[in-house]
């Protein structure tokens, strides 16, 4: 391999490297597709890991948020709850007065009330329930009726009941009696037995009242409660997100709800009813629902948390995270940059040499200032021509006659495409990105020039199928998976000594007139036996074989030639037909010059 390389590099025909080198226009490109690469194979990770990060922040988040509201509504629940218990207590009021509950018992028989006890019955309950309900401004009146007759009544609408109203008649009137002394709430209503149209809605608590001791009905007391004093019970309640409150009595009607409610919404949950506790959507508004019974009463708070304010800090952490990201492409984009143009100058040095070469310089070498594979193989393309230097100086002349059937089948071992396609396919492993496969091409060709510029003119069996293996490599850059090669070597085989580059030309024959024109992938078989002092070497392939009128070429029969100087008992026979593949069969006794050292 030492005496073809000058010939080999100026030949005309290796213009190929021109191609090769000429067909990357844009040396800098590949850290654009390392970058692209890079966001590729890297945004999908990337998005899930923040998606599964903010859902598990957002989750927590909002699980602190509804502990925060439910307790916020426990706090209301327990507020609505001692004040309807304050309500219910107004109701056993007239209890504490013996004479109203004398003139109750007089009611409840066959004797009309006269006027005197009318007042009588006012003058007893005056003192007690216009005191509270002056004292209170939640409380719109209070009435005492039985049947037909108003036995008491105070109001702040400045108005008397209806004469004659038929109290009896009324929904509120015959809950009361039915419950039989428990308390009984209404919904919210306008009362009827008022005569002002400007009255407010008022929900209102019922209740019968009777003797203690029959359980008799005497009559019934109605406290008007007004709905709005739920107003800064709720609005002081502060709520971690936006929120709207509804206050519903055991009936679902809506005692009190809070301001930022449309008529259409508040309508929506009248006319379907309120949804399960979760998230909803009323009236186009994604909310979040929570209710919270009020005990004792039947009565229920509800909540509805705006969904964006729940979802507000779930978006803030994609932002963050996306952000963090877009900083680590920005700076990895700067460093591949920086990197690849380390790397692009290396290959660019490693291309103007070659162009020399190929123009027969060989005083120029390869000036690489990195420390890396590239480094590596520009060291070997120094070393290489050094020793191209050397031999032609000082031995290509004096053992020309000696050495010619060797220079003719090393000139044919390794073709100038060869090299030029193997630093193609290294830019474009690099240009991908496919770091451990450019590491092992680089070791492989580290090797395999090491194998060529060696001085030894022979090697062991072993020695020469790690140069294949390391060829074969190079090849399936070009093949990839067209191409597979099994290696059979027998133990006892392995320390046989032959001529150094002796087999390459064979399996060189075999990919590219066997294999590569084929279209289905296909296998170089290589078994090796030795018997006594005969080694026996056996290449096969499964390619297009063998047409009629087949005749060697130049590298075979030099490879043959070589065998023959080294023992000339050898035989090489090549058997194979069209479309059936072709072997080659190597018989070689062990030679005269069994030492490995030139």
């Amino acid at each position: 391999m030492l005496y073809l390389c000058k010939e080999v590099l100026a030949l005309k025909h290796s213009f190929s490297i021109r191609k090769r080198f000429s067909s990357v226009e844009h040396p800098f490109s590949f850290s654009l597709r390392l970058t692209l690469n890079f966001i590729g194979s890297t945004l999908l990770p990337v998005l899930l890991a923040l998606f599964i990060i903010m859902q598990l922040i957002s989750a927590r988040q909002t699980q602190d948020t509804l502990t925060a509201v439910e307790s916020h509504l426990d706090s209301l629940e327990s507020n609505v709850r001692v004040y309807l218990n304050e309500l219910q207590r107004v109701t056993l009021i007239p209890y504490y007065d013996e004479n109203f509950t004398y003139y109750l018992s007089l009611a409840n028989t066959d004797r009309q009330i006269s006027y005197p006890e009318k007042v009588a019955i006012r003058a007893s309950l005056e003192n007690t329930i216009h005191l509270i309900r002056y004292t209170r401004t939640d409380l719109q009146s209070v009435l005492i009726a039985f049947n037909d007759t108003c036995l008491f009544h105070s109001s702040e609408l400045m108005d008397v009941p209806v004469q004659g109203f038929d109290y009896a008649a009324e929904d509120w009137y015959q809950q009361a009696m039915e419950a039989k002394g428990s308390v009984v709430f209404s919904s919210p209503h306008t009362p009827a037995y008022y005569e002002n149209a400007n009255a407010e809605p008022v929900f209102s608590i019922v209740k019968a009242l009777t003797n203690l001791l029959t359980r008799v009905p005497y009559a019934v007391i109605k406290v008007d409660a007004k709905a709005t004093v739920f107003q800064e019970t709720f609005d002081q309640v502060s709520f971690p997100v936006d929120s709207r409150l509804v206050l519903t009595d055991a009936n679902g009607a809506i005692i009190y709800a809070s301001r930022d409610f449309s008529p259409e919404q508040l309508n929506a949950l009248q006319r379907e009813g309120f949804p399960a506790d979760g998230p909803s959507v009323l009236e186009g508004w994604a909310s979040r629902h929570l209710s919270r019974p009020v005990s004792q009463f039947g009565w229920t708070i509800h909540a509805f948390l705006d969904q964006r304010d729940l979802n507000h800090g779930r978006y803030s952490l994609l932002s963050i995270g996306l952000l963090v990201y877009a900083a680590c492409v920005l700076f990895m984009m700067v460093s591949y940059y920086m990197m690849s143009r380390g790397i692009v100058r290396s290959i660019a040095e490693i291309r103007g040499v070659l162009s020399r070469f190929e123009n027969g310089d060989f005083a120029v070498r390869c000036d690489m200032r990195s420390n890396d594979e590239l480094a590596s193989v520009g060291q070997s393309i120094n070393s290489m021509a050094d020793k191209i230097e050397e031999l032609i100086e000082q031995e290509y002349r004096a053992v020309l006659h000696r050495q010619q059937a060797e220079l003719r089948a090393l000139q044919s071992q390794i073709q100038p495409h060869f090299f030029f396609n193997v630093i193609g396919n290294l830019i474009a492993l690099n240009q991908l990105g496919s770091r451990g496969r450019l590491e092992e091409a680089l070791f492989s060709l580290s090797r395999l020039m090491r194998y060529v510029l060696d001085k030894r003119d022979t090697v062991t069996l072993e020695d020469e199928i790690a140069f294949l293996k390391d060829y074969i490599t190079l090849q399936k850059l070009r093949f990839s998976d067209k191409l597979t090669c099994v290696f059979d070597i027998a133990p006892e085989a392995k320390g046989f000594p032959l001529p150094r580059l002796s087999l390459q030309p064979y399996i060189e024959n075999a990919i590219i007139h066997g294999i590569e024109p084929c279209e289905h992938p296909c296998t170089v078989r290589v078994t090796a036996q030795s018997r006594d002092d005969m080694l026996s070497v056996r290449i096969a392939d499964n390619g297009v074989g063998l047409k009629d009128g087949y005749t060697a070429g130049i590298g075979i029969a030099n490879s043959a030639q070589r065998l023959r100087h080294y023992d000339p008992g050898s035989r090489v026979t090549l058997t194979g037909a069209e479309n059936k593949g072709c072997t080659v069969e190597i018989e070689l006794r062990r030679g005269k010059y069994e030492n490995t050292d030139r």
